[in-house]
């Protein structure tokens, strides 16, 4: 009779209990990291930065990687990068991205994800901490429809990402 077990890595991130681990957030640029804002590559008309206070070892490429290809949910995803924001966006695990987004620049303790399209240019940047991991999203408006729909899903964002954050831990924990 065949095993019809489902595979480890899909059966453990199914069954990964997501702790309520500290996450500190803060809105525009008071609220975001100097040394953040000095590593993004545009000037953001919005940006955010959530920080988790984990001692999960991983690289940033490495939380990149679990946070958007493993840990976000890819159909809410896909809607509002592609669909609602209009963004270019290409396949998950292509060359030189990660989840579809291009990696403009990166080391051990951060990485610099770009994607653009017809209303905004967005940046994704995780940092490792030395007491955690950071994420920071930056949007730069090309139209007004782009300011104006990001005004009407942005809270969305700011009520997803400290989740996001908490099973990306989850899952990094288990792999270690």
């Amino acid at each position: 009779m065949p095993d019809t077990k489902p595979s480890p890595a899909l059966h453990d991130v199914a069954d990964l209990q997501v702790a309520e681990l500290q996450v500190v957030g803060g809105l525009g640029r008071g609220g975001v990291d100097p040394h953040s804002l000095e590593l993004l590559d545009l000037e953001p008309d919005y940006i955010d930065e959530f920080t988790l206070t984990t001692d999960t070892a991983a690289t940033a490429v490495e939380w990149a990687t679990v946070m958007f290809e493993r840990a976000a949910d890819r159909p809410g995803r896909d809607l509002i990068f592609q669909t609602i924001l209009r963004m270019d966006v290409g396949p998950d695990q292509a060359p030189g991205m990660i989840a579809g987004w291009r990696i403009r620049s990166e080391s051990d303790s951060h990485v610099l994800l770009a994607a653009e399209g017809s209303l905004v240019d967005n940046r994704l940047l995780i940092r490792r901490r030395p007491s955690g991991v950071s994420l920071t999203t930056a949007l730069h408006f090309r139209r007004r429809r782009g300011r104006m729909i990001w005004a009407c899903i942005s809270w969305k964002h700011r009520s997803v990402a400290p989740g996001l954050l908490r099973k990306a831990d989850a899952i990094a924990s288990a792999q270690s």
